[in-house]
């Protein structure tokens, strides 16, 4: 697999976990954004409040957040990479392989 399929892959793989984000799930996101907006606004961000809250609402209006949010986006992704660098962490040393000086390469 080269670099490219290896990144198509880890972008599908992606995009499934921002697909499965259930009603619930957005509905939270919503409030937190809205939550965020009025912070923001309170401290005099007007720019912020209104990107915070439009951000809030396209989290239920949205059809496909991976594609058409960039928020959603980049949280999905932040989220899934940090998953994959713990579980490298603590998954066990690959064994060395025996360096007897043959090839490994099958002969017909």
């Amino acid at each position: 697999m080269d670099d490219e399929q290896r990144k198509q892959q880890v972008d599908q793989a992606i995009s499934a976990v921002a697909a499965g984000l259930d009603a619930q799930e957005r509905a939270r996101f919503k409030g937190r954004l809205h939550e965020m907006a009025r912070v923001l606004a309170a401290t005099g961000d007007e720019t912020g409040a209104i990107r915070a809250l439009v951000a809030g609402d396209a989290f239920e209006t949205v059809e496909d957040l991976y594609a058409d949010h960039p928020f959603a986006r980049a949280i999905t992704q932040r989220g899934v990479m940090a998953a994959y660098q713990h579980l490298r962490q603590h998954e066990p040393p690959a064994a060395p392989e025996a360096d007897d000086g043959k090839s490994r390469i099958v002969q017909p």
